[in-house]
């Protein structure tokens, strides 16, 4: 089998002038003959849906310190991408991360969007959620309208409320698939997806979609995380488990935990004119800011502990044990975290 080690980074993310330092780790690093038997990242196909792992898998593989360290992959040059499974939202019905959701506020999560808009315009939220975000774009253009679009129900009625709650009345909500948006051409002035595309197994067709919708001149406003970015420190061999189940799960639903890197070249493979990403941060090291954090990952947690026992990746005690190891790690008084937020805004052509 012909291996070899694939480094992704996007240069335009560090600039021209940066220096990529490879971690000294990879000095060090003996890979194997024949590697451990395993479900690769990215190549699962859907005779492997139904196979159930032992709970022991995780265990098994080239470490993971060396892995993550390195940020890399071993693949084998036969392997293509194929999603595995029929798209679903990781954390549907996920109630501890819904409530995550409703923290989230246009001027936070949407402030490299607002300076592009104006009063009057007509704004498309797709992946609305709560409706958090969504009130607070229908402000930036009132009396324009902002309509959003979500795929679960829940989250549907969830935003109505919260819009008739804050008296807010040009807003609309409604079920809707991001691959087949209800609107008429060129019916919008910008659009956002917020932590939508990273949750798509096809994002081109996706963005092809909100391209349709937009009028000439549009534009359009990603925001996604590169979760493979994800720094927890110190690290301990649970939390180095969570990462690895994070990216097994986006890889099982066929989607992509980086997609946020890949903005510009899946916005210009849609059909944009021009696209520009910019980064920012989340997460921190204080007091102040590691008990939000701890209670986002353990929302997440929650979500991939439905499909970590649904595959057999690992049983409620693993499980169990990374949420305390989690809360653990959230005391410490050396604790940090961080990951890396692609921001990035595509225009039509005009």
């Amino acid at each position: 089998m012909v291996l070899w080690i694939e480094f992704r980074v996007s240069a335009a993310s560090f600039g021209a002038n940066s220096r990529i330092v490879v971690p000294a780790i990879l000095q060090t690093i003996a890979l194997p003959t024949e590697l451990p038997r395993r479900e690769p990242h990215f190549t699962r196909n859907l005779a492997h849906r139904n196979r159930r792992e032992t709970p022991n898998d995780l265990d098994h593989h080239v470490s993971r310190r060396e892995q993550w360290s390195a940020r890399c992959w071993v693949r084998s040059k036969a392997e293509t991408y194929t999603p595995a499974m029929p798209h679903e939202y990781i954390q549907r019905g996920t109630r501890s991360f819904e409530a995550q959701l409703e923290e989230r506020t246009a001027s936070v999560n949407a402030a490299f969007l607002l300076p592009h808009l104006r009063s009057g315009m007509r704004v498309l939220d797709i992946g609305s959620g709560p409706g958090t975000i969504t009130l607070g774009l229908a402000e930036a253009v009132a009396p324009g309208e902002v309509v959003g679009v979500d795929l679960q129900e829940s989250m549907v009625e969830r935003a109505h409320a919260l819009a008739a709650e804050r008296r807010v009345a040009n807003v609309r909500f409604e079920r809707a698939d991001a691959y087949e948006l209800p609107f008429r051409n060129g019916s919008f002035d910008a659009a956002l997806e917020h932590h939508v595309l990273m949750h798509l197994a096809d994002p081109v067709r996706g963005l092809r979609e909100v391209r349709r919708v937009l009028r000439p001149g549009g534009v359009l406003a990603l925001r996604d995380p590169d979760v493979a970015t994800a720094v927890q420190w110190p690290m301990t061999p649970e939390l180095e488990r969570f990462l690895e189940l994070r990216m097994r799960a986006f890889a099982l639903q066929g989607t992509d935990g980086r997609a946020g890197r890949k903005h510009r070249q899946l916005l210009l493979e849609a059909g944009f004119e021009r696209a520009a990403t910019r980064l920012v941060t989340w997460g921190g090291g204080s007091p102040e800011t590691l008990p939000s954090s701890v209670r986002f990952l353990l929302a997440q947690l929650d979500g991939f502990r439905r499909i970590a026992l649904e595959q057999g990746w690992l049983d409620r005690a693993k499980l169990d044990a990374i949420a305390t190891d989690i809360r653990q790690w959230g005391e410490r008084p050396d604790a940090v975290t961080f990951t890396v937020i692609c921001e990035t805004l595509g225009w039509v052509s005009a």
